[in-house]
């Protein structure tokens, strides 16, 4: 809710989980550059303007996917301040519950050739059966040597969670608005998800970004009783299929001789 008097302790955490997590991601797609990763998709893209304040190399294309309202008006508000991307970028209007790989290839994908998938802010909207089908889809357009980053709350956020950043009733109202969207994402933490279908993979935490920043780590990102992280981001890493055995979660189920 709007306030005249300053923003609201739930307003705070949510702000300094955006800075916290931001650099990451930024540092995940420089990173997969560097490597000569020159394909990136964007997952749920929303207002992910990447494509435009890093200086990407020419090559590089960008695939933003999300539905189709939400990129007609992010594309609106581009032309209308005039912004230039700093590589190529390709829009891909998609539903991801639905067949949307068919689309991002139809757009210029090239699915033997390195790619980085970033679900940034995404998983904590899917459910567990709707987050396995992402990564199966993610998993087998990934031919080549492929790169993710994500991230997933290591406890759920519920609204008791939420409520206990404020006292103003306004914004415990709007907390379990919030709380309400949230799913309960992959079975497992991001970690051990992505290993399941054979990525490795490195985790940090928000706490630990937005400390780095030299911010102050608002407490909705700590288990303040026991020091656990709360909210972990993660990068994963994946050969190319020439150089890498089928893992479990790919072999086919079929009958046994």
């Amino acid at each position: 809710m709007a306030r005249t008097d300053g923003p609201s302790e739930l307003w705070v955490s949510f702000r300094e989980y955006f800075a916290g997590r931001t650099p990451f991601y930024d540092r995940q797609l420089l990173d997969a550059v560097d490597r000569g990763v020159r394909q990136v998709v964007l997952l749920a893209a929303g207002l992910d303007a990447r494509a435009f304040r890093l200086a990407l190399p020419h090559d590089t294309t960008v695939f933003e996917v999300d539905s189709d309202p939400v990129l007609r008006f992010k594309q609106e508000n581009l032309d209308r301040i005039g912004a230039t991307p700093s590589c190529r970028r390709v829009i891909v209007p998609a539903d991801l519950r639905e067949d949307w790989s068919s689309a991002l290839i139809d757009a210029g994908l090239r699915t033997d050739q390195p790619i980085l998938w970033v679900a940034e802010g995404l998983l904590m909207y899917l459910d567990r059966i709707e987050s396995d089908r992402l990564l199966s889809v993610i998993t087998a357009q990934t031919r080549g040597e492929g790169s993710i980053a994500t991230e997933y709350p290591a406890r759920f956020p519920d609204a008791a969670i939420f409520a206990a950043l404020t006292t103003l009733e306004t914004d415990r109202a709007a907390a379990a608005a919030m709380a309400s969207l949230v799913r309960s994402g992959p079975a497992e933490p991001p970690a051990e998800w992505l290993c399941r279908y054979g990525w490795s993979c490195s985790s940090t935490d928000v706490a630990s970004e937005i400390a780095a920043s030299r911010r102050k780590v608002p407490a909705v990102f700590t288990d303040w009783t026991r020091g656990v992280p709360v909210w972990l981001l993660s990068g994963g890493r994946r050969p190319s299929t020439s150089l890498r055995q089928v893992s479990v979660a790919e072999r086919p189920r079929g009958r046994r001789a």
